[in-house]
């Protein structure tokens, strides 16, 4: 993940946590690290409840990169002849950038930015140019932290999702998503890394704290 990617990633979810903390919900924002190019995104996004995954761009113009990658032509023609997963998709899979004019971090949908011929060319089933109504952080935090959510899944349905995304990015090679997550108090800061989704979801749901913290 490059710098100004990162600039990007810090702002967007140190804004989330500010946001749940005022809405009196939780947020936890995990790295994928290597685990990003198998289904998309630089984190996973976490209430303990529902789940999102994230993938953050420094600028607009940089989502065309996302052409480079055979992953991404797999899921968009595969998000073309499954409605079912392109609703779970639709709600949970975004990408977010710098915009230019104003500065401040927008959020999409991922395939409504990057599943269409400008993006990825003519080669894509999409013949339309991006689309879906962009959001700045603010209006899609509220959408996340405030219940019912609308920017996230539970995790029964994110399960379903990610390993559906699993079976096209990969074809079948990868079937588990590592990441890593946090615990803070007044007095701790604890790490913790996890080889599935599943391991770190019975985590997070022993690891509530009493109150939202706010840095």
């Amino acid at each position: 993940m490059r710098k100004a990617e990162q600039a990007v990633a810090r702002a967007f979810t140190e804004h989330l946590r500010i946001k749940a903390t005022s809405l009196g919900s939780l947020f936890q924002a995990c790295p994928l690290d290597g685990g990003d190019r198998n289904v998309l995104a630089d984190y996973l996004i976490s209430d303990h409840d529902n789940f999102s995954l994230i993938e953050f761009k420094s600028t607009q113009s940089e989502i065309k990169t996302e052409a480079k990658k055979q992953r991404v032509h797999s899921l968009c023609a595969a998000l073309e002849s499954n409605p079912s997963m392109r609703d779970l998709h639709d709600l949970c899979h975004f990408i977010a950038w710098k915009d230019r004019s104003s500065k401040q971090v927008t959020v999409n949908v991922y395939r409504h930015e990057v599943c269409n011929q400008a993006t990825l060319g003519n080669t894509c089933v999409v013949a339309l140019t991006a689309g879906g109504a962009r959001e700045f952080t603010g209006t899609f935090g509220q959408g996340f932290c405030r219940p019912p959510p609308r920017r996230s899944i539970t995790f029964a349905e994110f399960k379903v999702y990610l390993d559906w995304l699993l079976l096209v990015t990969t074809q079948g090679t990868v079937t588990n998503l590592a990441f890593a997550t946090h615990s803070i108090t007044t007095d701790t800061v604890t790490l913790a890394e996890f080889a599935s989704l599943d391991a770190g979801y019975n985590w997070l749901q022993t690891h509530r704290p009493r109150a939202a913290y706010q840095p």
